[in-house]
C-alpha cells in the first residue's frame, strides 16, 4: 500500500528544511520590498504608468535570458548557482538602497538595476526547480512544496505588518537594504545544503552542446502537451494578475485615498489567504479535481476585481474601507492559492528530472512573456482609463477566460 504523506514527514527532510528556510528569508525580504519598490517607484515617478512600466520590464529577463539560462544551468552545480546568483542580487538591492537613500535614483537607472536584480533571477530560478528532486522524494511534492509555500506566506504577513512601521520610522531606503541583507542570508543558508552524489551526464559548455542540450528542452515542451498547457495557463495567471500586482500603489493610496498602511492591510490579507489556501489544498485536492480548482480560482479573481471596483465608490467610512479591503484581498488570495498550487505541482509532477531546469526556465519565460506585454498595455490604458475602469475590465475577461476552459480536454490531465 501507498504510505500516506504527512506534514509532518517534511520536517525530518533535512536537506529540503534548509532550502524551505532560505526561502522563508527571501520571502521576508521580498514582503518588504512588495511595498518600498511600490511606493519608491511611484514616489519618483508620480506615475501609474511609470510604476506598470517598471513592473513589466522587471519581467523582460525571464523572457530574454531564461531559456538559455535553463540549458546552462543544466551543466552546472545548481546550489552553487544559487549562491551566487543570490549574492548578486544582494549587491543590486544595495546599491539601488543607497542611490535611494543619497537622492541619486533616477526612473532610468531603477529600470537598470531593476533589469540586472531580474538577470540573476533568470538563473536563480531553474536552478532552484532543478535542486528540488535531487533533495524532495516526487511522492513528497504536494505536502513539501505546500509547506514551504505556506510557512513563506506567514513570514511574508510578519514583513508585511512590519513594513509599514520600518518604512514610517527608518524610511523607503532601509526596507531595501533588509531586502538585500535577505538575499546574502538566503546565500550562506544554501551553501549548507548537501545534495548526495549526482550521477550526472557531463556537458560541455561550447556553443554546440549549449545549443543541443537548449533545442532538446524544446522538443521536449513541444511533446509533453499537458506540460505546454501549463505553460501556458502560467502566462495567463500572470496577465489576469498584472493589474492589481502594478496598480496597488496608485488604488490604495490615489483612488480610496488610504496611507502607506492601506497596502499593509491589503498586503497582509492577500498573503493570507494564499497561505490558508496553500495548506488546505492538498486536502482539498482529494475531492476536487485539478481542473475544477483552477478553473473556479481564477473565476473568483474576476469577481474580486469587480468588488475592488465597488469598495472604490464606497468608502466614506474608513473603518469599513478597511474591513472590506482586507476581506476581499482574502478571498483574492485564497483562491489565487489553487491557481498557483495547480500549476506549480503539476509542473513537478509530469516533468521528468533530466529536463527539468531546461524546461522549467521555458515554462518561467512563456509564464512571464505576458508580464511585459501586459504591461505595456497596463501602462497604456492608464492612460485613459481610471484604475476603476480598469479593474472592471480586468474582472470581466477574467471570469469569461476561466469559464471557456471548461471546455479544454487536456486540462483534465493536471
Amino acid at each position: 500500500m501507498k504510505q500516506e504523506i504527512r506534514y509532518r514527514d517534511i520536517a525530518i527532510q533535512t536537506q529540503y528544511v534548509k532550502l524551505m528556510a532560505a526561502n522563508v528569508i527571501n520571502r521576508f525580504g521580498d514582503s518588504l520590498d512588495m511595498i518600498a519598490f511600490s511606493l519608491m517607484v511611484y514616489s519618483i515617478t508620480g506615475s501609474a504608468a511609470w510604476v506598470a512600466l517598471v513592473f513589466g520590464f522587471n519581467a523582460l529577463p525571464t523572457i530574454l535570458l531564461q531559456p538559455f539560462a535553463g540549458a546552462i544551468v543544466e551543466g552546472l552545480n545548481k546550489k552553487y548557482t544559487m549562491v551566487i546568483c543570490d549574492l548578486g542580487r544582494g549587491l543590486v538591492v544595495s546599491v539601488t538602497a543607497l542611490l535611494l537613500i543619497l537622492d541619486l535614483l533616477s526612473p532610468w537607472s531603477l529600470l537598470l538595476l531593476t533589469f540586472l536584480n531580474s538577470s540573476f533571477e533568470a538563473l536563480r530560478i531553474p536552478a532552484g526547480i532543478g535542486i528540488i528532486p535531487k533533495i524532495l522524494k516526487k511522492d513528497y511534492y504536494a505536502h513539501g512544496m505546500s509547506l514551504n509555500s505556506t510557512i513563506g506566506r506567514v513570514v511574508e504577513i510578519v514583513g508585511l505588518a512590519a513594513a509599514g512601521g520600518i518604512i514610517g520610522l527608518f524610511g523607503i531606503g532601509t526596507a531595501i537594504f533588509i531586502d538585500a541583507l535577505t538575499f546574502l542570508a538566503s546565500a550562506l543558508i544554501i551553501s549548507f545544503i548537501r545534495i548526495p552524489a549526482e550521477k550526472r551526464k557531463a556537458i560541455e559548455m561550447n556553443t554546440k552542446s549549449y545549443f543541443h542540450t537548449l533545442s532538446e528542452g524544446f522538443a521536449y515542451l513541444k511533446n509533453a502537451k499537458i506540460i505546454f498547457a501549463i505553460c501556458l495557463l502560467a502566462g495567463i495567471i500572470n496577465l489576469s494578475l498584472l493589474p492589481v500586482n502594478s496598480m496597488q500603489a496608485p488604488f490604495i493610496t490615489g483612488t480610496l485615498g488610504l496611507p502607506s498602511i492601506g497596502l499593509s492591510v491589503q498586503g497582509i490579507a492577500s498573503t493570507a489567504g494564499i497561505g490558508i489556501g496553500t495548506i488546505l489544498f492538498p486536502f482539498i485536492q482529494k475531492r476536487i479535481t485539478n481542473r475544477i480548482l483552477f478553473i473556479v480560482g481564477g473565476i473568483m479573481i474576476g469577481i474580486c476585481y469587480l468588488l475592488w471596483v465597488l469598495l472604490a465608490y464606497h468608502h466614506e467610512l474608513l473603518w469599513l474601507t478597511y474591513t472590506c479591503l482586507a476581506l476581499s484581498s482574502f478571498l483574492f488570495g485564497f483562491f489565487a492559492s489553487f491557481i498557483m498550487s495547480v500549476i506549480n505541482i503539476s509542473f513537478m509532477q509530469h516533468i521528468e528530472e533530466a529536463y527539468i531546469s531546461r524546461v522549467g526556465a521555458i515554462f518561467n519565460a512563456i509564464a512571464s512573456s505576458m508580464t511585459p506585454l501586459g504591461s505595456l498595455l497596463v501602462a497604456g490604458l492608464s492612460l485613459f482609463l481610471t484604475v476603476n475602469q480598469l479593474f472592471i475590465y480586468t474582472g470581466i475577461f477574467t471570469i469569461i477566460l476561466f469559464a471557456s476552459m471548461l471546455s479544454i480536454k487536456v486540462l483534465k490531465q493536471l
